[in-house]
């Protein structure tokens, strides 16, 4: 009931985004498994309705691990429904959860927003998500609070203190690798040879896609944009890849 109000809200919100539903949209008789993956293939962005109900169904941990693999960990959102995030366990727990309420949901539309081809404005989204708003909640008021099982018991301190452990870990070695391409100045960038520069490239690009800091996505940029340099000027058999790496840092798609 959850999945279904929001498909409904999301693409009367939004207009121009098409959103699948595993359990309506999957006709009978189809081969769900090869529907499901070609739906998956196609896909920007993720939500798993989480509940008391399915929260531990395997069901739930197949769907999120198939959309996982399509879809940056960032375009993944685990929407809770009479859950708080301390009865999210591994592996869901490693995706930002937002709560079905206003808060959450306005967290969830910008997210939508930032990936869309063509972004709605600030301000149109906010007179938007005041207008349609009310109709959402509606939906989710008459979604009746009963449950057959009981509700799963909060996690082991140990279990979350073993999580937190790894995110520090994770996210450490994250910032050291940050500042080590921060730190890296332009005269280092350009000694190096095809194959170092390649994968120097490589390894600033896949920073991009998790999830920095303003200033560190200029960073990021600025430093693939004297990459592109250095390519035109050094290596004009990589000039694709230089002007693919322009595309990056401008932010506009390449015309075909």
């Amino acid at each position: 009931m959850m999945a279904e109000a929001l498909k409904l809200w999301i693409e009367n919100f939004f207009q121009t985004v098409e959103v699948f539903m595993s359990q309506s949209d999957i006709e009978p008789g189809t081969r769900w498994a090869g529907r499901l993956n070609e739906e998956l293939e196609k896909s920007d962005y993720g939500i798993v309705c989480l509940t008391p109900e399915n929260l531990h169904s395997d069901w739930i941990l197949f769907e999120a691990g198939a959309l996982s693999k399509q879809v940056q960990t960032s375009r993944l959102t685990p929407l809770l429904f009479q859950l708080s995030e301390a009865n999210v366990s591994s592996p869901l727990s490693q995706f930002q959860c937002l709560q079905a309420n206003e808060n959450g949901i306005r967290k969830m539309v910008d997210a939508i927003n930032r990936n869309l081809d063509k972004p709605l404005k600030a301000d149109k989204v906010e007179n938007t998500f005041q207008v349609w708003k009310q109709k959402l909640f509606d939906n989710i008021a008459e979604i009746p609070i009963k449950y057959d099982k009981p509700l799963p018991d909060l996690r082991k301190d140990r279990e979350i203190l073993e999580e937190i452990l790894l995110y520090t870990r994770n996210q450490t070695l994250r910032e050291a690798n940050i500042a080590r391409i921060r730190e890296m100045q332009e005269t280092e960038i350009r000694q190096m040879n095809k194959k170092d520069l390649a994968l120097f490239v490589r390894s600033v690009l896949k920073r991009l896609t998790e999830g920095l800091t303003t200033p560190e996505m200029i960073q990021m940029k600025n430093t693939l944009k004297i990459a592109a340099e250095i390519i035109n000027d050094n290596f004009p058999d990589m000039k694709d890849v230089a002007d693919q790496l322009t595309v990056v840092v401008s932010g506009k798609k390449k015309k075909s």
